[in-house]
C-alpha cells in the first residue's frame, strides 16, 4: 500500500534517473552525418610578412609600394595594409586592401593627407575562416627630396671641356633641340631656362645672325632616352624675352610655363625648342636664328650613352638615316654634348627645385652649385 509520502518519493527518483538519461545523451554530442567534430574547424591564422619597404627606410617620393607575401593552410582572402595605423587610401580610392598575389599596395602621402614624419607600417593577413594575423610594425622615415649636385658649367676652355654655341636654323635642318630630365617624383614644370648666346656672339667660323626667330617650345614623355609623345607646344617670340647680351655666367634666359596645364609629368621627360617650321627656310635663307650655349666634355666618365641627354631632330639623311638621335650620336664623336636646359619644377610634395642632369652625374660632378630646393615666391617674367 503506497502512502502519499512513498508516491512522492518514488516519483523524485524517477525524475532524478531520467534527468541523468538527458545528461549523459548531451554529453555525447551530436550523432548523425549532421555532426561536425570541432577538429575540422579551421582554427590556424595565416602567415604573414613584409617584403618592403624595410625597416628606417627613408622615402624622398611622395608614393611607394609596399609588398607582403601571405600563405595559408586553406586560402588567404585579403591582405590589408595600415600606414599611421589606417588603411584608408584617402580620396576615394577606398581602403589599403589586395585580395590577389603578389599582395602589394601604392601609397600616396598626399591622398592620406600625411606629410614628412615617421610612419609604422604593419600588413594583416585574414584568410577564409576570418583568422588573421599581423607583421610587427615597421617604421619609415618620409622626407623632402635632398640637396643633389649638379654639374657645374665652369666656363672655361680646357684640353678635356670646352663650350660652344650651336645654331639653329642650320645648314643641316636641326630641329628640336632638347633635354631630357629625371625628376625625383611626380613634378609640374614652372619655368625653362634657356642659355642663349648674343646673337653677336655667333661661333666663329659662321655666318653673323641678322637677327633672332620666333621659336616654338615643346615637352615630351621620354622613351628612355629619345622624346617619344608630344605634351605641350607654344610659340615664342625673342622680343618678350628680354636681353640676351648679358655676361655669359648671368645669360639664362627664363621662360614661364606655370599657366600650361599639362606640364605634369610622373617620370622621365623633355624640354626642347626649335625654330617654327613654316619659316624655317626663311629664318635660314636670312640669317636669323637662336644660338644656344653647348658644353662638350670629353672626360671618360661621360662615355655612357645614358648620360648624353641632349637630343635634336637631324634632317641631314646623308649623314644619319635615324632622324632622331643624342647630339652625342649624330656628332659621332665619344664626346658628351650638353646643350645648356633647365628645368624649374614644383614636386608634388610642395618644394621647388631646379633641375638639371641626372642623378649620377650630379654626384659625379665637379664640385659647385647644387640642386635647389625651396619655396617659390619670387616674381617672374614670361
Amino acid at each position: 500500500m503506497f502512502t502519499n509520502r512513498g508516491f512522492a518519493r518514488s516519483l523524485f527518483v524517477a525524475l532524478l534517473l531520467g534527468s541523468a538519461v538527458l545528461l549523459y545523451c548531451s554529453c555525447e554530442g551530436p550523432r548523425g552525418s549532421a555532426g561536425i567534430s570541432t577538429d575540422d574547424l579551421d582554427m590556424t591564422p595565416p602567415e604573414i610578412s613584409l617584403l618592403a619597404p624595410t625597416p628606417s627606410d627613408t622615402v624622398y617620393t611622395d608614393t611607394f609600394t609596399v609588398y607582403a607575401n601571405a600563405d595559408d593552410d586553406e586560402s588567404v582572402s585579403y591582405v590589408d595594409f595600415f600606414v599611421n595605423s589606417s588603411n584608408d587610401l584617402g580620396g576615394d580610392r577606398g581602403i589599403a586592401r589586395d585580395s590577389f598575389p603578389p599582395y602589394t599596395l601604392n601609397w600616396s602621402f598626399s591622398d592620406a593627407e600625411l606629410g614628412y614624419g615617421i610612419f609604422p607600417i604593419i600588413a594583416r593577413a585574414v584568410d577564409a575562416s576570418q583568422n588573421e594575423s599581423d607583421t610587427p610594425p615597421i617604421l619609415i622615415i618620409h622626407l623632402p627630396p635632398p640637396l643633389r649636385e649638379l654639374l657645374q658649367y665652369d666656363y672655361y676652355e680646357s684640353m678635356e671641356n670646352y663650350y660652344s654655341g650651336k645654331v639653329i636654323p642650320n645648314e643641316y635642318y636641326d630641329r628640336y633641340y632638347n633635354v631630357r630630365f629625371s625628376p625625383l617624383t611626380t613634378c609640374k614644370i614652372l619655368e625653362v631656362r634657356i642659355e642663349f648666346f648674343d646673337r653677336l656672339e655667333v661661333p666663329e667660323g659662321s655666318t653673323e645672325l641678322t637677327d633672332y626667330c620666333n621659336f616654338r617650345m615643346f615637352f615630351w614623355t621620354s622613351d628612355g632616352i629619345l622624346p617619344d609623345v608630344l605634351v605641350d607646344s607654344f610659340e615664342v617670340s625673342p622680343d618678350t624675352l628680354g636681353d640676351f647680351s648679358k655676361e655669359l655666367e648671368e645669360n639664362w634666359t627664363i621662360i614661364n610655363v606655370r599657366d600650361r596645364e599639362n606640364l605634369e609629368f610622373s617620370g622621365d621627360f623633355h624640354v626642347g625648342f626649335s625654330p617654327v617650321s613654316e619659316t624655317y627656310e626663311q629664318d635660314l635663307a636670312e640669317d636669323r636664328g637662336m644660338i644656344i650655349l653647348c658644353s662638350v666634355d670629353q672626360l671618360s666618365r661621360y662615355k655612357d650613352p645614358d648620360t648624353n641627354r641632349s637630343s635634336e631632330y637631324w634632317e641631314n639623311f646623308d649623314v644619319d638615316p635615324n632622324p632622331w638621335g643624342t647630339l652625342h650620336d649624330h656628332q659621332g664623336a665619344e664626346d658628351r654634348f650638353d646643350l645648356h636646359i633647365r628645368a624649374l619644377v614644383r614636386y608634388v610634395t610642395g618644394e621647388t627645385a631646379l633641375l638639371n642632369l641626372s642623378d649620377d652625374e650630379m654626384i659625379n660632378s665637379v664640385p659647385g652649385s647644387r640642386e635647389v630646393v625651396f619655396q617659390d615666391n619670387r616674381s617672374h617674367r614670361h
